[in-house]
């Protein structure tokens, strides 16, 4: 799942909260701040975040380096529109950055953050899946979505985007919850003046829903490098075979929630954000995990060959009782794992035009991508290769 909100706070507001109050559970895992903060010794803003780093091609010409941690002074800086040296290179804006936040699958935040004899061996790998599939989501981000608007009358495509990657283990409710905060600073270039991003397209439904789609196959196919199988669920979502559907229910708080609010006619951002309570920061992390232990404890363990064998019932309940669902009609008169190139575009066509009669490109790619998890092979696509399959399918008319 994929969010995008503004940030247009202050600076400091801003930098506050995703150094030192979002990526809690990561800044515990190193407890010389946290026991200096108790102490009342003050933490400098100057400190070096291992869990928050820079990325993006307009990164690289403000003077850092891909990937590099950067301290809570620099994030703010950012937000004021400096380089590396300091200056400022372009005015403040209003809206001073966009926080897109990418959510892991439930069953993958278990794997990762729930410790036990079933996932340890796997769980610092399982992360670096994680953080790979969002950096290249966000490299595809930035090449398709990087406008600028250099004149009002001109509206053009930029050299790209600087972001920080955040990341976070837990939720609201405390539950464990693998997430990364891409926060895009309202800054871009082109012909080497810099200026804010023309974000217009990020916010479309449309576009979303896509990357959030290119982020789960991205994250599929990097599951499938560490041997980890998953099981097709619906709507291009899936579960890691290395847990229980019961575990998964167990620490799925949140999703209850926002399925709740849906079924009263909110739509997903809006049902995300009405559901959404305050975080509490203070809360003990070894507390915590100690409760997450004693809950994935309550069931006994499954090997995965059973745990995929209960998915694909429940996959099959759904087809039978979503009656007014063309995926789930699709599931039911299809062998969905063994169609063809062309088979599969189809599919997706139909049911991106489920909606609307001239459904975006971003829509039929994303249930094309549905349909290449349905294979549950591991199959990972980059948007070029994205791109070329759909002009050859439209070449020949299929779509």
């Amino acid at each position: 799942m994929i969010t995008m909100s503004k940030l247009n706070a202050t600076t400091n507001a801003i930098g506050n909260y995703f150094c030192s109050t979002e990526n809690y559970y990561f800044k515990q895992s190193d407890n010389i701040q946290r026991i200096l903060k108790k102490s009342g010794f003050q933490v400098s803003d100057l400190t070096t975040l291992e869990h928050v780093r820079l990325y993006g091609k307009v990164a690289e010409k403000l003077g850092y380096k891909p990937g590099q941690a950067i301290s809570q002074n620099v994030f703010e800086d950012l937000l004021k529109c400096k380089n590396a040296a300091g200056l400022k290179v372009s005015r403040e804006h209003k809206n001073k950055a966009i926080d897109i936040t990418f959510s892991a699958p439930k069953s993958v935040s278990i794997a990762a953050l729930v410790s036990n004899n079933i996932t340890r061996q796997y769980q610092a790998r399982i992360m670096e899946a994680h953080t790979k599939a969002v950096l290249e989501t966000m490299q595809m981000i930035e090449k398709k979505y990087s406008y600028a608007h250099p004149r009002a009358d001109q509206e053009v495509k930029s050299t790209g985007m600087c972001w920080a990657q955040v990341n976070d283990g837990f939720n609201r409710e405390h539950d464990p919850h693998l997430h990364t905060h891409a926060v895009v600073f309202n800054l871009t270039e082109y012909q080497g003046k810099y200026m804010a991003l023309r974000p217009r397209e990020l916010f479309q439904q449309e576009v979303n829903k896509f990357a959030g789609a290119y982020y789960r196959q991205t994250l599929a196919g990097e599951l499938k490098k560490l041997d980890l199988s998953i099981s097709y669920l619906k709507g291009g979502e899936f579960r890691l075979n290395l847990i229980t559907g019961e575990q998964e229910k167990e620490f799925s708080t949140r999703h209850n929630q926002i399925a709740k609010a849906k079924s009263t006619g909110a739509g997903d951002q809006e049902a995300w954000r009405k559901t959404r309570k305050e975080k509490e920061p203070t809360i003990d992390k070894a507390k915590m995990t100690a409760n997450w232990d004693h809950r994935f404890n309550k069931y006994f363990y499954k090997p995965e060959k059973v745990n995929k064998k209960e998915s694909e019932e429940e996959r099959k309940l759904w087809s039978k009782q979503a009656e007014f669902s063309i995926e789930a009609e699709h599931e039911r008169n299809y062998d969905r794992a063994h169609l063809t190139e062309s088979e599969r575009w189809q599919l997706a066509a139909e049911r991106a035009t489920q909606q609307t009669a001239t459904p975006k490109k971003e829509s039929i790619m994303r249930e094309y991508m549905n349909e290449v998890m349905r294979t549950e092979r591991g199959e990972s696509l980059s948007i070029k290769e994205l791109d070329d399959r759909f002009d050859r399918q439209l070449e020949k008319g299929y779509i």
